[in-house]
């Protein structure tokens, strides 16, 4: 059996440790972990609350029979809770990379009460993503995609002077794609995709804002609101006066010697964390071990289902679950929607997934996972699609990746809806970093400039404004009513999220709740013609607030 290191490290200091740190469980905690599904990162399932000293000590990793059975109580409270209180909307959240993974309980903590309160019932989906754990990953364990344990100790010397030699030999690269990114982030000035950017939005919100004024013959308030055929989206203005441009201006000439610096280093050492957070979002669906072990058989399963296999009818069976645990908590999410029906008939809760940042890598296998269920259900007995809302905040998944997955989606499910929430375009290459000494620009576009190596457009970040308004060309004209897009505004009022981390600040906004994430609400059953006009004269107004130059 093999032991990986860290974990050996770890059952060492916890041992050494055990008599000076107290595992800190209680009634609320039990009711609190029912609402975290959390992995480590090899993919592993871990005890939320099971780490003794917090960052110091590696969450307490679960059996597969103690995952099953937590899966199970996470949805027991599920049932609970709408029986007693009456049904919520099922909110998944998927954090992004650059949290640890004692932050990311804690936020859960905060967030959890609030989010039932306003009537979203929470289910978080934690997973390792760390920087620090990452790169240590890079130098020590993980070799041509394997993790060798201890025999990739002896090598890590080689690794970092690989990372310095490589930063020093990309210099030169990376030193015109810095100059890039800062003439960019300049105020007054404007790229060629800048422009090409502004123009797609502002004809964008043209057909947006003719799409929703009712016609004459169509003026009707007992008429029901039309489906919109082109798409929803809105879009904020650069407010900033011309004295935060001119401080902006100047920081960034003072700065500018040590913003490159602190970008030869993103380059040189970001790069390789970037690829381990990455392995990381792909080990929740294809974890190592199990992967190099092989096989096919069956495992027990979390619920049984049907199957027609002799002639004397149907055979209750054992589900045959994946390798990877996140998929057995899809499975069964899948098989329990159903029971959440009122018993007076009414609709199931709506299910809403939510992934921040790099979150939306793993939403995105998550919506292909529901995709194939639906493909291969039997057309007899059609399935019904898991996720009613999918909601993007500055998705770090590629353009391709985005457009790939969610057009069959919105092809099979028909009723399912899809909202990107990004950064102002200005905002997005400006947002200043650590007290302005390292390059200007947020994790999106430190991605795109720094961290990957896109090989065209299609490969470049899908949450930065200017990629997605460039692609909108992608998405069939069948879906693209559902395919929602709001880009917040710089420096305006009522404020939104002005950096990339602040798409889930509390002391921004409540951003779990519908009014932040939906540009356009569902066709009511009854048409509401004098804010549907308000709308049409709002995104009118925006197209003509839109910037070209």
């Amino acid at each position: 059996m093999k032991f990986g290191a860290g974990g050996v490290i770890g059952g060492l200091l916890a041992a050494a440790l055990a008599c000076g740190c107290a595992s800190k469980c209680d009634d609320a905690d039990v009711h609190f972990k029912r609402h975290v599904v959390m992995f480590d990162g090899s993919g592993q399932p871990v005890d939320p609350l099971d780490n003794a000293c917090d960052w110091l000590l590696p969450y307490r990793a679960m059996g597969d029979d103690e995952f099953k059975h937590h899966v199970g109580d996470v949805f027991d409270s599920v049932a609970t809770e709408f029986t007693t209180n009456g049904p919520k909307d099922l909110f998944v959240f998927i954090h992004g990379g650059l949290n640890t993974q004692s932050g990311s309980i804690e936020r859960a903590r905060e967030l959890r009460p609030l989010m039932l309160g306003d009537g979203y019932y929470p289910i978080f989906i934690n997973w390792q993503s760390s920087l620090i754990s990452s790169y240590f990953e890079h130098l020590f364990f993980v070799r041509q995609g394997r993790d060798e344990g201890w025999a990739g100790v002896p090598w890590f010397p080689v690794v970092l002077l690989s990372d310095a030699a490589r930063t020093l030999a990309r210099a030169p690269l990376a030193l015109g794609r810095l100059a890039e990114s800062m003439w960019a982030s300049l105020p007054f000035t404007w790229t060629d995709e800048q422009t090409a950017a502004q123009s797609t939005a502002k004809a964008a919100l043209g057909e947006f804002g003719k799409a929703l004024r009712p016609s004459s013959e169509r003026n009707d308030p007992t008429a029901a609101a039309p489906e919109i055929a082109t798409f929803p989206i809105k879009v904020g203005s650069d407010c900033r006066s011309f004295g935060e441009q001119a401080w902006s201006l100047s920081t960034w000439v003072v700065t500018a010697p040590i913003k490159i610096v602190t970008g030869l280093l993103v380059e040189g050492f970001g790069t390789p964390a970037w690829e381990m957070m990455l392995r990381r979002t792909h080990l929740l669906f294809a974890e190592e071990e199990r992967y190099l072990a092989g096989g096919i058989g069956a495992t027990n399963a979390l619920h049984p289902h049907e199957v027609a296999s002799t002639n004397n009818g149907p055979t209750t069976v054992g589900t045959m679950l994946e390798a990877a645990r996140l998929a057995w908590l899809f499975d069964e999410a899948v098989a329990r929607r159903a029971r959440w029906t009122p018993p007076d008939g009414g609709s199931p809760p709506r299910i809403i997934a939510c992934g921040h940042s790099m979150g939306a890598i793993v939403l995105n296998e998550l919506v292909r996972r529901d995709t194939r269920r639906l493909l291969s259900a039997d057309r007899a007995k059609p399935a019904s699609p898991l996720f009613d809302d999918l909601v993007y905040m500055a998705p770090a998944c590629s353009v391709a990746d985005l457009v790939d997955t969610i057009t069959p989606y919105l092809e099979l499910a028909e009723d399912a809806r899809v909202h990107v929430l990004v950064l102002h375009p200005r905002a997005e290459v400006n947002e200043s970093n650590a007290f302005e000494l390292a390059p200007r620009g947020s994790l999106i576009d430190w991605i795109d400039q720094f961290l990957s190596h896109p090989t065209d457009g299609r490969e470049r970040r899908a949450g930065s404004f200017i990629q997605l308004m460039l692609a909108l060309h992608e998405f069939p004209a069948g879906v693209r009513g559902r395919v929602q897009v709001h880009a917040f505004g710089y420096s305006e009022e009522p404020r939104g999220p002005q950096k990339h981390g602040e798409f889930t600040d509390l002391d921004v906004a409540p951003w779990w709740r519908r009014e932040f994430w939906e540009v356009w609400a569902r066709p009511s059953p009854v048409r509401d013609v004098e804010h549907a006009q308000q709308l049409a004269d709002e995104a009118e107004a925006q197209a003509e607030q839109v910037d070209v130059k």
